[in-house]
């Protein structure tokens, strides 16, 4: 993963926290309000992460993207928590970092969709639906633990 430094977020006005990503001539509506960071996977395909600045109780948004659409996006969040996020590592297909919890989470970017089991995620992740996913995601076990 490469990161970018010229993928911005446009706030979009109505309930939920969303905004427009741009790129270039490049357009997506997100979730999110607040780009945390973004990294170009290949050449057709972007990582964003975003998350909606709302205090005890923010999320963050990973959206993989492509000039066709958002591909698939994950959330983590609860109730009455909010995060910091921050990158440990992120390179190859992998990104590595710290929201909330405590212990370190992997996102995986697979080159193509695999079957998963809709109820498989980690505690505090939802996404949007289906069978297939290119993103996998877990919860790493604490350091020195």
């Amino acid at each position: 993963m490469e990161p970018l430094g010229d993928l911005r977020l446009e706030p979009l006005p109505g309930e939920m926290p969303r905004a427009l990503a741009r790129r270039g001539a490049e357009c997506w509506e997100v979730a999110g309000v607040i780009a945390e960071a973004a990294w170009a996977v290949d050449d057709a395909t972007l990582l964003l992460a975003s998350t909606d600045d709302i205090p005890q109780e923010d999320a963050l948004h990973l959206s993989l993207l492509e000039p066709s659409g958002t591909v698939e996006s994950v959330t983590l969040g609860a109730a009455y928590t909010t995060g910091n996020f921050r990158v440990l590592e992120a390179s190859g297909n992998r990104l590595v970092f710290e929201f909330f919890g405590g212990a370190p989470w992997c996102l995986t970017v697979l080159p193509a969709p695999v079957w998963r089991w809709p109820l498989s995620d980690p505690r505090g992740v939802s996404r949007t639906g289906g069978w297939k996913s290119r993103l996998r995601i877990a919860v790493l076990p604490r350091p020195g633990a």
